[in-house]
């Protein structure tokens, strides 16, 4: 069983030097017994996430919160800050419009360059979430897509919660099921060994009601656990859990 050991902490320099922030890495060791790995998770000098709106209000609010937040980065960074969107081409009426117009832009499929400023990732899949951590060399907000959950990957990074204001907090119950689910993807659950311990681990939190977390968005802060690996955990869980049949009814009962 994995067990956690302790926490190393050390400067992120990567070759950019100081001027490009002080982002750090906070890396896990888990042992069992026949495996120890160290597991790397992305730590930010600022983290912030505005959940899904679901009304106009929301909406608007949401704008409010999350451009406050990043002024207020910009002045720490002494840097402007960079939007970063799926794809290149973005909706540019109302708020996020403006916003794009006076930032630099860039899109997940060509990437950007590291950015000492802030990271303004809007709707991200996993893979622009990816490319956001790749460019933040500070300050990191994340605008949440409905279909993409990123509570999970909040909780690793203690983001706030751009809504309550609140650092968001990992799941305590899904810490130890975690961490074995992370000594078991790396080979990115694409060898027979890793697939078996993923979907046994998974197994057990279905048992434990727990595979309504968001386990695939907390594995997102890990750097060693690809995208690809992410799809694969999705996949296993989509199987998992039950199947929605189609009401139908006996044309007596009618």
């Amino acid at each position: 069983m994995a067990r956690f050991v302790r926490i190393l902490v050390t400067p992120y320099l990567a070759g950019y030097g100081a001027k490009l922030g002080t982002a750090t890495r906070h890396g896990r060791f888990l042992t069992s017994s026949s495996k120890e790995l160290f597991m790397d998770v992305r730590k930010f000098t600022a983290a912030a996430w505005l959940p899904a709106p679901d009304t106009v209000e929301a909406h608007e609010h949401g704008w409010a919160a999350v451009e406050h937040w990043i002024r207020e980065q910009e002045k720490v960074a002494g840097a402007p800050s960079v939007l970063l969107t799926c794809d290149f081409q973005v909706d540019d009426h109302g708020l996020l419009g403006t916003y794009r117009r006076g930032s630099t832009h860039y899109s997940a499929k060509a990437g950007g360059p590291p950015s000492s400023g802030p990271v303004f990732v809007y709707n991200p899949t996993r893979r622009a979430l990816r490319a956001a951590h790749d460019m933040a060399r500070s300050a990191i907000c994340v605008w949440e897509h409905p279909s993409d959950p990123v509570l999970g990957w909040a909780g690793q990074v203690y983001a706030v919660d751009l809504v309550t204001g609140q650092p968001t907090r990992p799941a305590a119950a899904l810490a130890e099921h975690l961490d074995r689910l992370l000594l078991a993807g790396n080979n990115g659950y694409a060898d027979r060994p890793g697939e078996r311990d993923a979907r046994r681990i998974l197994v057990e939190l279905r048992e434990a009601d727990l595979l309504g977390e968001d386990i695939p968005g907390a594995l997102a802060a890990y750097e060693d656990i690809s995208v690809e690996a992410q799809k694969r955990i999705v996949g296993f869980i989509d199987r998992l859990r039950p199947a929605h049949k189609p009401f139908s009814a006996d044309v007596k009962d009618l």
